[in-house]
């Protein structure tokens, strides 16, 4: 017999090159010696695998003694599990005892991307079991297995392609504190060794999260200490950085930040009209009843504590009429007498801070106020000089918006525009005018009117007695110059629109033909009922478009069959409707001095509703 075969056989083996059976036939002719060279074989992988697999424990057992990043740690046994078993995925999932859940932790061999994010609720699949019974478990084809199933968990797992689990429990001192898991894309059977391998890793598993628990334990405790030597000293740094502040005169939303970051809670500073200065947002519509909690801590002179997600509400005193507010948000636990005081200076040092703002701010008003009323009286080379040296753009385009308003509302709604320094604005006898740095009227005027409309108080003033201001007319000028010509238009259509009965943002240029005619919105509203009073009654009781008809008509010089055609519409209905029409006016509308007055009417009233949407 040839050993030449036989002992390159023998040398590929303990390279570690696998033997098929084809080729021990080859060497070993004799079925028996065959049969026995196999089994030699195969006790030699098993032996040299279980001495890898002993060499990885014993590798991941000296791990522990060095635990210091606990998930690199957690990723390492599960790397190792992955690789000694030789299943194609491996994970580890940490269960939380409070919510009855468990949630994937460290994996190997994962492709979906919703893997990570998996959470097993209570009473679900391979891990719940193992977790209460607190023994390995597996299943053989888990889609078919007879146990609770969760439609999420079952979808994730199939878009892995998972089909037999193994779950070892990770137990420590009694606890369960996660599940190790082997898992394959084909139907595999887990054998004891396989069995015994895993719940090894999960040993270790579990010895690393419970030195994490403690390393936990030990870190808040010394946190803890850590924060008792620091409160001594927490309560002077930060007095003494208002106290900076205040000197300093920085802007409040420092201030805000400093409080929120030494309270480690939201804070939130709203001024008198109750808009947000600084701070968290969420905050600002969060106290229901935060006039009466103002007006209590105000005159007690001490902050006032209330329900929901604002803990406290200490005034900022800028002016006792109206009074800002200081919010700060609830915490972990409720502020103790010490940042309660705090948050009492914090308030006292913004209202410092408020009234010295507040003067340097009325002297530039003042300034600025001058500069409009110049600007509006005519716009001389001086005034304009002024505004150019001011930084206003006196060569771009600018818009004029009147807005009417009562004596009682006119002197906040100035004030209120004035803030915006890109504005110049005056008072009229009509209300005031804001000159806007810009070039489409409508845009301009919607702007004004947020924000004057955003002074909560005012709002009794308004005619209709409930929301913002409801009225301003805009007109474009094409420089700084044109601004006082741009304003008496944007006057002329305020006063011709609020007579319309029309609210909101208007371009005057809509109004612009009739408020030379008319002046006046009441006699404009006047003539529109005078001429048009039984055609606008028709159409309101019945919904039909008379109107419309009269202005197509008018536009197509009487004829039937162009005014269909703009109405897109059958010229018998326009004939049916002109009927109707000489029926309620009679036939002398369409005289040339009946049809002027008529066509004015018609027109007018078209522009009222198309402002009025």
């Amino acid at each position: 017999m040839d050993a030449s075969p036989l002992s390159r056989m023998l040398d590929d083996a303990v390279a570690g090159v696998p033997v098929d059976d084809a080729r021990i036939r080859a060497a070993l002719p004799d079925a028996s010696d065959a049969a026995a060279m196999r089994r030699l074989l195969d006790e030699r992988e098993r032996l040299v695998r279980r001495d890898v697999q002993l060499g990885a424990v014993m590798a991941s057992t000296r791990d522990l003694l060095d635990v210091h990043e606990v998930d690199a740690m957690l990723q390492r046994i599960v790397d190792r599990a992955f690789e000694l078993m030789g299943v194609d995925v491996a994970y580890l999932s940490a269960y939380e005892e409070r919510e009855d859940q468990l949630y994937v932790r460290a994996t190997r061999g994962i492709a979906s991307p919703r893997f990570l994010g998996m959470v097993v609720p209570a009473g679900v699949g391979v891990a719940s079991l193992a977790v209460r019974t607190r023994t390995p478990q597996w299943v053989e084809e888990y889609a078919q297995a007879t146990l609770p199933h969760d439609a999420i968990i079952d979808d994730v797992l199939a878009e892995e392609g998972l089909r037999s689990l193994l779950g070892v429990p990770l137990v420590a001192h009694d606890r369960v504190l996660g599940v190790l898991f082997a898992a394959t894309r084909s139907a595999h059977r887990f054998t004891a060794d396989e069995i015994a391998l895993l719940s090894t890793f999960g040993g270790h598993a579990a010895i690393v999260l419970q030195i994490a628990s403690l390393f936990e334990d030990v870190a808040a405790a010394s946190s803890l200490a850590e924060d008792r030597r620091r409160h001594t000293e927490w309560a002077a740094e930060l007095h003494a950085e208002l106290a900076r502040a205040a000197v300093d005169g920085a802007e409040p939303a420092a201030i805000v930040s400093a409080l929120a970051s030494a309270l480690d809670r939201p804070v939130t500073l709203l001024d008198e009209s109750r808009r947000l200065v600084a701070g968290d947002a969420a905050l600002a519509d969060a106290v229901p009843a935060l006039g009466r909690a103002l007006a209590a801590a105000a005159r007690d002179g001490v902050a006032a504590s209330v329900d929901g997600a604002v803990e406290l509400v200490a005034p900022v005193l800028a002016s006792r009429e109206r009074p800002g507010a200081l919010l700060v948000g609830r915490g972990s636990a409720p502020l103790d007498g010490v940042r309660r005081r705090t948050v009492e200076r914090a308030a006292l040092v913004l209202a410092f801070l408020a009234v010295q703002r507040s003067a340097v701010a009325d002297a530039e008003d003042r300034v600025r106020g001058e500069l409009a009323l110049d600007l509006l009286d005519g716009a001389s080379p001086a005034a304009l000089r002024r505004a150019a040296a001011r930084g206003f753009a006196i060569d771009a385009p600018w818009v004029a918006v009147a807005v009417p308003a009562t004596a009682d509302a006119r002197a906040r709604w100035v004030a209120i525009a004035g803030r915006r320094a890109a504005w110049l604005t005056a008072p009229t006898p009509d209300g005031l005018v804001v000159l806007v740095p810009g070039s489409v009227a409508a845009d301009a005027a919607a702007e004004v009117l947020g924000t004057v409309g955003a002074d909560a108080p005012a709002r009794s003033d308004v005619a209709d007695g409930d929301g913002p201001a409801p009225l301003a007319a805009g007109a474009a000028a094409a420089t700084l110059a044109g601004a006082a010509d741009a304003a008496s238009r944007a006057i002329a259509s305020a006063r011709l629109a609020a007579g319309l009965g029309v609210s909101g943002a208007v371009d005057a240029a809509a109004l612009a033909p009739y408020a030379g005619l008319f002046g006046d919105g009441a006699a404009a509203a006047a003539s529109i009922d005078a001429v048009l009073a039984p055609v606008l009654a028709w159409d309101a009781e019945r919904g039909t478009a008379l109107v419309e008809t009269m202005q197509a008509l008018l536009d197509a010089r009487g004829s039937v069959h162009a005014a269909a055609t703009a109405l897109q519409v059958h010229p018998s209905t326009v004939k049916q409707r002109a009927g109707r029409i000489r029926a309620l006016l009679g036939d002398a509308w369409t005289a040339p001095e009946a049809r002027f007055r008529t066509e004015v009417a018609v027109r007018l009233e078209l522009a009222r509703r198309l402002l009025s949407r």
